[in-house]
């Protein structure tokens, strides 16, 4: 059977963001959920404890008490994945938007972003492109662009001084 060609291959892709996000989503539910389980669990034992007291037989409480527990686990699972999948879709845009800054600064603005299906900060994307465009139409003062080869030097007039530092200042860069 095929698998998607445009997967990602790692299941962590920023683990800080992503361990902010899985607590963000999942905490307060589950802890909800366990206090609710809680809470199920002591009517259960007082029900039981009163059945005692009066010699009555209630036979369904302990499967009734089981199928909670076993409801909290499989729900407590079911949020850890989505938290997961969540995070992925949110954590590995940012992370590649942050690695296409990274490529700006280094003066290559001759490329686009692209996401995968299903992720989130699509808009962030497109605004993204959008810049992207434009600075390729309208390259800023000091940037040539075409080709191969994107450089960046010192517009004239920003420091009167000249130092062999500042002659090195133009920067080439290969796509």
């Amino acid at each position: 059977m095929d698998q998607p060609r445009n997967r990602r291959r790692a299941l962590i892709v920023n683990k800080a963001v992503q361990r902010r996000i899985i607590f963000a989503v999942i905490l307060v539910p589950t802890i909800g959920l366990a206090v609710s389980t809680m809470l199920v669990a002591v009517f259960c034992r007082q029900l039981l404890t009163e059945s005692l007291r009066v010699e009555a037989e209630l036979p369904s409480l302990i499967p009734l008490l089981v199928s909670v527990l076993v409801f909290f686990v499989i729900c407590s699972l079911v949020m850890a994945v989505q938290g997961l999948r969540f995070s992925h879709r949110i954590a590995g845009p940012a992370y590649r938007l942050c690695k296409s800054l990274e490529r700006i600064r280094t003066g290559d603005i001759g490329f686009r972003v692209t996401l995968r299906k299903g992720d989130y900060l699509t808009e962030i994307a497109e605004e993204f492109n959008t810049t992207l465009d434009w600075l390729n139409e309208n390259p800023p003062a000091g940037a040539t662009t075409g080709g191969d080869v994107v450089r960046v030097r010192k517009q004239e007039g920003e420091g009167a001084e000249s130092s062999d530092a500042e002659a090195q200042n133009l920067e080439t860069v290969a796509r």
